[in-house]
């Protein structure tokens, strides 16, 4: 018998049941005993007449048959017709009885007793008609979602985490990113051969619980063409897994990368600018306090550039801006900063080690800059520069008071030329 259902046993009185027709006539569970061979109506309760619009008395002596549809008086009388005394048996499906409200749906279990030599079914039924309603609508929400996501130009899934995890659905829009079918994918394994090494390491921590996950990331899937892109996931958590929407962002991520890079570079020279600049010096001189190396500073600026700039235009002066960041980039090492932070002021960050800061970078930048520049039209000219350069072996590791006393020593030098 399932559960929540009332119990019944055989008495020697064939018309009672194991409880008083009083205490069964309070029940809200509809309740009917028959005879197992004639189908005749011994005994019903108030709310099994309550379902056929009628007072228990005027069903009595009445047979099943008059009650239900004739598929389903077959299909019970073939469940029940081997049930032993005693036992029970849920009835799947339901009945269908005649003339009963359309929304009123109830599950059923049967049982057979015994009473002197008559064998008789005690029909019991459950209202359930809330549980189909969520049932019904549940399944419209799912048939809408689903409708929504296979036309969805993003890709819609869901994950679930048990037995394993596992996709128990993906959009066909995911074909459309990557290259592959939906059904290929939702095959866990198979979508994570298609992401980047990293990205895959990651999720695979996650699904195995040792790593969270954020309500928005990025993954990077290589397609079936063989071109990398990038994924934006968006998730909501559920209790046993998650739902997810994915778009291409693809050129959105370069286009950001190339605005992040503007905005950390000088657009002429391509040059870090003070922004980016301010941030490795802070790094740099981290790096120079730990290892006790000293970290030069230079700081440039070019003898008479306004005057060239004056003479001979704008172009020609940048011309002379872009030659010169060219000639300083590729005179220092590849570790080295160079930054342009003014008009016609440069800073280098070298890590000296053992150079001589004194000499080894001055004179290098010294000789890189002696040589005439074109600055188009077949004009040459030179364009040398003063430069200051300290380190932090004299003056500390304070990036204000480098910069300062660099500039001091460029204005040092700059006097002594004039």
């Amino acid at each position: 018998m399932r559960s929540g259902f009332p119990k019944f046993r055989a008495t020697d009185d064939s018309s009672t049941l194991m409880l008083p027709s009083e205490i069964l006539d309070t029940l809200s569970e509809p309740i009917v005993r028959y005879q197992a061979d004639t189908g005749k109506l011994r005994y019903c309760n108030q709310a099994w007449a309550n379902i056929h619009t009628g007072l228990p008395a005027t069903f009595i002596g009445r047979l099943l048959d008059e009650f239900l549809r004739a598929q389903d008086l077959a299909a019970l009388k073939l469940l029940t017709g081997k049930l032993a005394p005693g036992k029970a048996v849920a009835i799947k499906g339901g009945l269908e009885f005649i003339n009963r409200p359309r929304d009123d749906f109830y599950a059923w279990s049967a049982q057979s007793i015994t009473a002197g030599d008559n064998a008789d079914i005690i029909l019991v039924g459950r209202d359930i008609s809330d549980q189909i309603s969520m049932r019904d609508e549940f399944s419209a929400q799912i048939a809408s979602f689903r409708e929504l996501a296979d036309r969805s130009a993003d890709v819609v899934f869901r994950l679930q985490m048990l037995p394993e995890p596992h996709f128990d659905y993906m959009s066909p829009s995911v074909e459309t990113l990557t290259g592959y079918p939906a059904e290929e994918l939702r095959d866990l394994s198979r979508f994570l051969d298609i992401l980047h090494r990293e990205d895959r390491e990651h999720l695979q921590a996650v699904l195995a619980g040792g790593q969270t996950i954020g309500e928005c990331y990025d993954l990077r899937f290589i397609r079936r063409d063989g071109i990398s892109i990038t994924g934006e996931i968006k998730v909501t958590l559920l209790s046993n897994g998650l739902l997810g929407v994915g778009r291409d962002v693809t050129e959105t991520r370069k286009l950001q990368g190339k605005l992040a890079a503007l905005a950390l570079r000088d657009p002429l020279t391509g040059l870090a600018n003070r922004r980016l600049l301010d941030e490795v010096f802070a790094i740099a001189l981290q790096r120079a306090d730990r290892s006790g190396q000293a970290l030069a500073v230079a700081l440039l600026d070019m003898d008479g550039f306004k005057e060239i700039n004056d003479t001979y235009g704008h172009e020609a002066g940048d011309a002379l801006l872009v030659e010169t960041a060219k000639r300083l980039s590729t005179t220092v090492r590849e570790a080295d900063v160079v930054a342009r932070i003014g008009g016609d002021e440069f800073v280098i960050l070298h890590e000296a080690g053992a150079d001589t800061v004194g000499t080894g970078l001055r004179d290098r930048l010294v000789q890189a800059l002696s040589l005439p520049v074109d600055i188009g039209g077949g004009v040459m000219v030179r364009c040398p520069a003063s430069i200051g350069v300290v380190d932090t072996h004299c003056f500390g590791l304070d990036a204000a008071k480098l910069l300062a006393a660099a500039d001091a020593a460029m204005y040092e030098v700059k006097r002594k030329r004039d």
